[in-house]
């Protein structure tokens, strides 16, 4: 318990000086960040098991919490800075202190610089709540405003979500998604215990016919990109992953590609106990709309209106979308 405690005050004042070194005395604060958080996230945050922060990296504070209160317990007006990385859980504070202080060097180096939403970093680890338990957390962090003339990233915004009921083991995953996740080269990520990257689903492709013994200019022909992208993810995924060299890439791949062929196989047993289960599925739903519908149609008002107000611009969020069914109509009335 003592190791523990001493890894835990190890983390937290590598967290200190992260952000010490990343302050600006100069910075300006973020204009109109009320309004601009309502045009790009809406009510989010009132979500069951939902909140967010702003952390701008130039003045090393929060300028911004929303429902930590209803997930957490802590008033939203009592959070600061520290709380995000004293309430690591003792034994994953090393990972995450590591994670982070990789993650956040890199995005400063990164030339032409990181543009707002380009890439998300995503990471789930536990947290500690006001009453002393632990949730598991799901975060989604993008660069959130930039400053004037460099266009550097002087602030992020992180939305995140409690998966407990979904995902509860000790490890910490990690992934990077968005447009501008391939030029995103994480360079010194140590191979941790229970520090896991996520591959994208892209980079599995990958993996996959790296496992099958092709070359990069076969896997471009297939994938249907370049050769010059293959290489990139091959990169990307021994600095993300921790290999040391292909052949170890390789076997990783083949790992991965074994357990989702179990579930393939299980998936297939399923299917072949019960043939019209899709199509009897499906004819579920069409009566249960059925029975929903009054006969009497009713339009959503105000329906862009209230869905900028509700998620502002939310779907910028690399792997995000969302729609809106009006079970009266049996239609979908808004997607993005």
């Amino acid at each position: 318990m003592d190791d523990l405690v001493a890894l835990h005050a190890q983390a937290v004042e590598r967290m200190d000086r992260l952000f010490r070194s990343l302050r600006d005395e100069h910075a300006k604060p973020i204009d109109d960040l009320s309004e601009r958080l309502v045009k790009l996230v809406g009510m989010h945050a009132m979500f069951p098991g939902h909140f967010l922060y702003v952390v701008n990296y130039s003045r090393a504070q929060l300028v911004h919490v929303d429902g930590f209160h209803r997930v957490l317990g802590y008033p939203d007006h009592t959070v600061d800075l520290p709380l995000l990385y004293t309430t690591w859980r003792p034994e994953d504070a090393p990972r995450m202190a590591h994670l982070v202080e990789v993650f956040a060097h890199r995005m400063m180096a990164m030339d032409p610089p990181m543009a707002p939403f380009e890439a998300s970093l995503l990471v789930d680890y536990r947290m500690r709540k006001a009453d002393g338990t632990y949730i598991k957390v799901l975060r989604n962090t993008v660069v959130f405003d930039v400053r004037d003339g460099d266009r550097a990233p002087v602030s992020i915004l992180s939305l995140c979500q409690d998966i407990s009921h979904i995902k509860h083991n000790n490890t910490i995953g990690w992934q990077i998604l968005g447009p501008g996740a391939g030029r995103f080269t994480i360079k010194g990520i140590e191979p941790l215990p229970r520090l896991h990257y996520q591959p994208s689903p892209r980079e599995l492709d990958v993996m996959r016919a790296l496992a099958q013994g092709r070359s990069s200019k076969a896997i471009a022909q297939a994938l249907h990109i370049s050769t010059h992208t293959v290489n990139t993810h091959r990169r990307n995924l021994l600095d993300r992953t921790g290999c040391r060299n292909t052949a170890e890439l390789v076997r990783l791949a083949s790992q991965r590609d074994g357990h989702n062929t179990a579930k393939t196989v299980i998936l297939n047993v399923h299917h072949t106990m019960s043939n019209n289960s899709y199509a009897y599925a499906i004819d579920r739903i069409q009566r249960h709309l059925a029975d929903l519908a009054d006969g009497k149609p009713l339009r959503i008002l105000r329906l862009q209106e209230l869905m900028d107000q509700t998620f502002g611009l939310l779907p910028l969020f690399p792997n995000q979308f969302l729609y809106v069914v009006n079970y009266t109509t049996q239609e979908v009335v808004h997607a993005r």
